[in-house]
C-alpha cells in the first residue's frame, strides 16, 4: 500500500477523474476520497445526494478505470423512499440528503462513514455522521443491524448534542502515532452554529464497531 507516489503518477497536467454532468448522472462529483485497498488497488469513492455515494476503481495512471463504470454504495433513503419536502439548501440539489464519504480501514473491515442531512445552516444545521463496513473496499457496506448502506443503512456514529454542537460531519479519519483520531466540523450551540473543528480519538468495541471517546 506504500507503493503509490502520487507525483510520479499525476504530474502537473493530470485531467479530471470524475466529472458530473446535468442530464447525463445522477449523482454529483463532489467530496471524493481516495483509498488503496489490502491488493494496492486504488479506489474513488464521492458524492451526495440524488442517488447517493459513488464508488469507482482507479487505474494505475489515477483515472476510471477503462470499461468500469460508478456505482452507488450509500444513500440517504431506500430507493422506493420519495421525500416530500425539498431541499432546504439548494432548489437545485436532490433530497437523498447524503454526502460527504470517507473509507477507513482498521482490522479486517473497511469502515465507510458518511454525512446525513444538511450541513451550512448554522444553528440550523442537522448534520450527523452514519457509517457502515465492509471486508472489501467495494462493498456491500452494512450496518450494526446488518442493513445495507445502499438501501439506507447506516449506524449513528456522531450527532449534535445540542450542548455543545447543533450538529457536526463532513468527516476524515486517521491513524496518527498509533491512534485513531476522527475529525469534523461542527456547528457551535453555544456560538450561533459558528462552523468549527471537532478532533477525538477513537474507540472499538470488543465486536469491531467505532466509538468516540468522551
Amino acid at each position: 500500500m506504500n507503493s503509490w507516489n502520487f507525483n510520479q503518477i499525476c504530474p502537473s497536467d493530470c485531467h479530471s477523474i470524475v466529472t458530473s454532468r446535468e442530464k447525463r448522472d445522477n449523482w454529483n462529483a463532489i467530496d471524493p476520497n481516495f483509498v488503496i485497498d489490502d491488493n494496492d488497488q486504488p479506489w474513488l469513492v464521492w458524492g451526495s445526494f440524488w442517488n447517493g455515494i459513488q464508488l469507482a476503481r482507479l487505474d494505475s495512471t489515477m483515472h476510471m478505470a477503462k470499461g468500469k463504470e460508478p456505482r452507488t454504495i450509500a444513500r440517504r433513503y431506500d430507493p422506493s423512499y420519495k421525500p416530500t419536502e425539498p431541499n432546504p439548501t439548494s432548489k437545485y440539489a436532490g433530497t437523498n440528503a447524503i454526502e460527504a464519504p470517507f473509507i477507513f480501514k482498521h482490522g479486517g473491515y473497511y469502515y465507510l462513514f458518511v454525512s446525513w442531512d444538511y450541513c451550512c445552516r448554522g444553528a440550523k444545521s442537522n448534520y450527523r455522521v452514519t457509517v457502515g463496513r465492509s471486508k472489501t473496499v467495494d462493498g456491500p457496506y452494512l450496518d450494526r443491524t446488518g442493513k445495507d448502506m445502499v438501501n439506507g443503512g447506516g449506524t449513528l456514529f456522531l450527532e449534535g448534542d445540542k450542548t455543545e454542537w447543533e450538529a457536526a460531519g463532513h468527516c476524515a479519519a486517521y491513524n496518527f502515532d498509533g491512534e485513531d483520531i476522527f475529525i469534523c466540523h461542527g456547528y457551535s450551540a453555544t456560538q450561533n452554529g459558528a462552523a468549527m473543528l471537532i478532533q477525538r480519538p477513537i474507540l472499538w468495541t470488543a465486536d469491531g464497531w467505532p466509538e468516540l471517546k468522551p
